[in-house]
């Protein structure tokens, strides 16, 4: 809503500033952004994992020890880990993607 309103003003005074209709829309029109696969994955894995360390915890009895606590963290720290190395394969893919587009060599 918030938006909206504020998208509205700014489109008028850009039209009464003498601007284009079509730099006006080029300005205001709402940004493009891919979606977020890779940190929908992260928090897949890390919360997935802290779930299993949190599963064990409750079968082998340590729900108020220090060891549950670890143990839970433990499974936190391993989602991040599995995804350090999906996060390095998007990087290098999305690198690749801007080289060929830039002309370079795949």
């Amino acid at each position: 809503m918030t938006r909206t309103i504020s998208d509205a003003r700014i489109r008028r005074c850009l039209i009464d500033s003498g601007a284009s209709p079509e730099l006006v829309s080029y300005l205001i029109a709402a940004p493009t952004r891919p979606s977020d696969l890779a940190g929908t994955l992260k928090w897949g894995i890390v919360l997935s994992t802290t779930a299993t360390a949190i599963i064990l915890i409750g079968n082998m009895g340590l729900e108020e020890t220090v060891q549950g606590i670890g143990i839970a963290t433990l499974g936190a720290g391993l989602g991040l880990l599995i995804f350090y190395p999906v996060g390095v394969w998007e990087r290098r893919r999305v690198e690749r993607e801007k080289a060929v587009g830039a002309g370079g060599l795949p």
